[in-house]
């Protein structure tokens, strides 16, 4: 083996956890828990700066928690009939 293998079992693992972390999210949302899923994507998108994936997903996550009556905001924002 070379010097470099513990860097790709790295690499590798990171990847692996990140796509944990998407599972995660998507679980919430599919679920209807739209204000954790947007916690967990704004948290992949900290650890992973640029991430499309997570970037598109808060954008859709936050549109849904917005049009959606009575949902509060990751900003603690009430929505009242897409009101703040």
């Amino acid at each position: 083996m070379s010097g470099r293998s513990g860097f790709w079992i790295l690499d590798w693992a990171d990847e692996v956890n990140q796509h944990a972390w998407y599972e995660l999210a998507r679980c919430y949302e599919k679920s209807g828990l739209d204000q954790e899923s947007l916690q967990v994507w704004e948290s992949i998108a900290r650890r992973y700066p640029g991430d499309p994936i997570a970037q598109r997903a808060i954008g859709r996550v936050r549109r849904k928690l917005a049009s959606a009556p009575g949902e509060a905001l990751n900003d603690g924002k009430q929505i009242v009939n897409g009101k703040p």
